[in-house]
């Protein structure tokens, strides 16, 4: 019985101690959140459209100028830049194509911004073709990715490449904020259109 009282008195000690704890575990939750991680704008906005689209945009990507921007028809070896912003294009194209992509080591690498500014290429050019309604929401979305990739590319040195990526970045944009106020305008999609395939078919020369 002795042994019994005395289980029974720490037992009555210890509840109110373990629910204190639990408490104050909860309190510093509420105090210090966690904080989420936050997501690739780019990637977002292609898990978006792809969640929406059930149908797929294989229709679309038959007429992707993919051999544009294929390097291996240059005779010299592109640069980094080129070889990260066409693993972009090709990456891009593989996720709205459902196809499989290989895991692209660029995004980790200085050319980063090359890598993103191909996958989000494929991703305007396939919007702006798409004969399926798109939202203001979704140009809103493209046109702050486009001052995001303009104010990367502002920092970088003053080459060639990136001067023709920011002068297209400058192109684009009001194109961009026309579809935000207008995107049933097809005229409008259509420029831009060509605007991206003029961009990455030079783009690829680099």
């Amino acid at each position: 019985m002795n042994g019994l009282s005395f289980f029974l008195d720490n037992l009555k000690f210890g509840v109110p101690v373990a629910a204190t704890a639990v408490l104050l575990v909860i309190v510093a939750l509420k105090m210090w959140p966690m904080q989420p991680v936050a997501e690739n704008p780019i990637e977002a906005s292609y898990v978006a459209i792809i969640t929406d689209n059930h149908e797929g945009f294989n229709r679309v990507l038959e007429n992707f100028p993919l051999e544009t921007t294929d390097l291996g028809f240059n005779e010299v070896e592109p640069s980094k830049a080129a070889q990260a912003f066409q693993a972009g294009v090709e990456t891009g194209y593989a996720m709205l194509s459902q196809t499989s992509a290989d895991i692209s080591p660029w995004k980790e690498t200085d050319w980063a911004a090359e890598y993103d500014l191909g996958r989000w290429f494929v991703l305007l050019w396939t919007m702006a073709q798409t004969p399926d309604k798109v939202s203001s929401d979704f140009w809103a979305d493209q046109q702050a990715i486009g001052e995001t990739l303009q104010a990367r590319f502002s920092k970088r040195a003053s080459e060639e490449m990136t001067e023709t990526v920011l002068e297209t970045l400058k192109r684009i944009q009001p194109v961009l904020m026309a579809l935000k106020k207008q995107p049933s305008y097809r005229g409008m999609a259509y420029e831009l259109s060509d605007h991206l395939e003029m961009a990455m078919s030079g783009l690829a020369e680099f």
